[in-house]
């Protein structure tokens, strides 16, 4: 006669014992691995090797409302990130012997001779901007620092000044000094009636 009792005496079933153990294992927490959060995308980076500060016509740019006018083409580098990176504004550009009145940007390669409200800059890649300057009281080149406002997810916020060398040099339809200028780009966009950098008309 087979007893599963489990009393003084006598020994417990198998089953007696498979039951018991089934409430007795302990629960294991099982730690869900959180992956490390990602870091920030680096901000692109101003290629001032490549960059150059083109001195505007004097008297062909004079029905434009140009002043000493300079155009700043500036290449900045995203090619660090998977992200997208629009540039909202360049607010600055300015070293120990002149500051240059920023009236606007353009994006070379598409607008030529327009401005733009913000230009992107796409992941992996570098993007030439146009900043169109007044009012430089000279055209020489020289270290300079800029300032601009940009962001990943659109956003605009205050980017970290950057510095660098930009080489002086004049307007040019083909290249030459402005290394920088895409061919055929030698449009001059207006800035009468903007009031920028004494602008008028």
């Amino acid at each position: 006669m087979t007893h599963n009792e489990t009393g003084s005496g006598l020994r417990p079933s198998r089953r007696t014992v498979v039951k018991g153990a089934a409430w007795a294992v302990p629960a294991v927490a099982v730690a869900a691995s959180t992956p490390a959060s990602a870091s920030s995308p680096e901000e692109p980076e101003i290629n001032f090797e490549l960059s150059s500060l083109c001195k505007l016509p004097g008297q062909s740019s004079g029905d434009k409302c140009y002043d000493k006018g300079n155009v700043a083409f500036l290449v900045f580098d995203n090619t660090k990130s998977a992200q997208d990176y629009t540039i909202c504004e360049v607010t600055a550009i300015y070293n120990d012997k002149m500051r240059l009145c920023v009236v606007g940007i353009s994006d070379p390669a598409v607008d030529c001779g327009a401005f733009a409200d913000s230009i992107t800059i796409p992941a992996g890649e570098s993007k030439t901007i146009a900043v169109w300057t007044n009012g430089a009281d000279e055209s020489s080149g020289g270290t300079f620092t800029v300032e601009f406002t940009g962001g990943f997810s659109g956003e605009c916020a205050a980017a970290e000044p950057q510095s660098g060398n930009l080489t002086g040099g004049s307007w040019t339809s083909g290249g030459g000094s402005c290394k920088a200028q895409p061919a055929g780009c030698s449009a001059i966009p207006s800035i009468c009636g903007t009031g920028k950098c004494g602008a008028s008309g």
